[in-house]
């Protein structure tokens, strides 16, 4: 079967276990895939064919992608709902995630933290006020939240 998102890529499977991950509004979509084949396509534009341990980053916005190793432990705690990755992500995909998981809105200087990736899992357990004090320890930035909305700022 194929799987194709709404930005026309197109995850064509060839006996796996693997995981798209497409959120709204954020621009990357991953393909990870455990074990198996898939051949991940834009449009009839064939990109990569991945197998186990390797991820697709694709930008909507630029059309690029690049290919990537990644630990098979990450999908799986996220199959089982356990842990959250993030790997060089931004804070735009931060935002995406910690709206997705706690129901918060992010507030930030896309020019002022555009430089800022992170690198960290947790658990699903948490919750988003330690989450915060745990982006915050590790990035030096300034994490304020009033109710359902977290200001971002330098320190």
């Amino acid at each position: 079967f194929t799987v194709i998102t709404p930005s026309h890529i197109c995850v064509r499977v060839l006996g796996t276990c693997f995981v798209v991950d497409v959120k709204a509004k954020a621009d990357l979509i991953k393909v990870s895939v455990l074990t198996g084949l898939v051949q991940v396509s834009e449009a009839k534009n064939k990109l990569e064919v991945l197998a186990p341990g390797e991820r697709l980053s694709y930008s909507c916005q630029d059309k690029t992608f690049f290919k990537e190793s990644y630990q098979p432990e990450e999908i799986r705690d996220w199959k089982d709902n356990s842990m959250i990755y993030l790997n060089n992500a931004s804070v735009n995909e931060l935002a995406v995630v910690l709206q997705t998981m706690y129901h918060v809105t992010l507030s930030f200087d896309q020019q002022r933290t555009a430089q800022y990736r992170f690198n960290m899992s947790f658990s699903r357990d948490l919750s988003v006020d330690q989450v915060l004090d745990m982006l915050e320890t590790m990035s030096g930035l300034q994490f304020e939240r009033k109710n359902n909305e977290v200001i971002i700022n330098n320190k």
